[in-house]
C-alpha cells in the first residue's frame, strides 16, 4: 500500500505499508510474517540533485512468535546528470530488538554506507545496477558483532510486453568480533556469494507474479555455518499504486 502526497516544488511525502508472508515446506519454524510501515520525504537540493530521508519500523513474527522488531532511519543523496544514469549515496542506521525468543546478546545496532550506480534503457524497461556497501554492526555480545563489505550487480530487460527477466549477483566478506564459542575460541569469518535469475510477469496493474532460481554458497571457518546449494522462490506482489 502506497500513498504519495506532492507538496509543491518537487517535494513529495510518501507513506507506505508493506506486508510479507513466507511459508516453507516441512519447516514451520521458519514460516514468517513481516509488517513494515514506512514514511519518506523527497526534495530537490539543487540542479540534478535530490535528497531523500526515510524512517520505518518492522515487526517479524516467526511460527507465531515475535522474532524481532527493527527501527530504521535512512538518508540518500541522488545525482542524475544524465537521463539514463543515476548515482546514489546512502547512509542507513538500524536498531534490532530480538526480545526473549532468540539467543541472548543478539540485540544490535547497525550502520551501513553505500554507493550505487544505475543505468537505464528506453523507458527504464531495461537497465543495470552496480553497488558497494560497508556495514558495521555492534551487538550486545561480541560474537554477533561484525563488519562486512558487499558488492551487488543486477541487469534486467523485457521478455515481452508484460514480462521482465533479471539476473542478480552479490558477494560479501564478513568478519565477526568475538570468539564463536568456548569450543571454537576464534573469530568467525564468512565469504558468501549468490547468483540468481528471476522472471516477473504482470498479471494486472496491481499484481505481479515472479519466480526466481539460482545458487548460493557460504564459506565459513566455522564448519556448521558453511553451506551451499540451489535456491528457488515463487510468489506474487500486490501493489496499490
Amino acid at each position: 500500500l502506497r500513498i504519495v502526497k506532492p507538496v509543491g516544488e518537487g517535494r513529495v511525502w510518501r507513506f507506505e505499508q508493506q506486508a510479507r508472508l513466507r511459508r516453507y515446506e516441512d519447516r514451520d519454524d521458519l514460516n514468517s510474517f513481516l509488517l513494515t510501515p514506512r514514511v519518506q520525504y523527497w526534495a530537490p537540493v539543487g540542479e540534478n540533485w535530490q535528497m531523500r530521508v526515510a524512517a520505518e519500523g518492522s515487526v517479524l513474527n516467526r511460527d507465531g512468535d515475535r522474532h524481532y522488531t527493527r527501527l530504521q532511519a535512512e538518508g540518500q543523496l541522488r545525482y542524475r546528470g544524465q537521463a539514463d544514469r543515476e548515482t546514489v549515496l546512502r547512509l542507513r542506521a538500524n536498531q534490532y530488538d530480538f526480545g526473549d525468543q532468540v539467543v541472548a546478546g543478539l540485540d544490535q545496532s547497525q550502520w551501513r554506507l553505500g554507493v550505487e550506480q544505475y543505468g537505464y534503457g528506453d523507458e527504464r524497461r531495461s537497465g543495470w545496477y552496480l553497488a558497494g556497501f560497508l556495514t558495521d554492526s555492534s551487538a550486545d555480545a561480541d560474537r554477533f558483532s561484525f563488519t562486512e563489505a558487499q558488492v551487488r550487480a543486477r541487469t534486467w530487460r523485457p521478455l515481452g510486453e508484460k514480462t521482465r527477466g533479471e539476473l542478480r549477483f552479490e558477494a560479501s566478506q564478513r568478519a565477526y568480533d568475538g570468539p564463536f564459542s568456548v569450543a571454537q575460541a576464534f573469530e568467525r569469518e564468512d565469504t558468501r556469494w549468490r547468483a540468481t535469475g528471476r522472471v516477473e510477469h504482470m498479471i494486472s496493474d496491481q499484481v505481479t507474479l515472479f519466480g526466481e532460481a539460482g545458487y548460493v554458497d557460504n564459506d565459513s571457518n566455522i564448519d556448521l555455518r558453511s553451506y551451499s546449494g540451489a535456491v528457488f522462490q515463487v510468489g506474487f506482489r500486490i501493489q496499490n499504486r
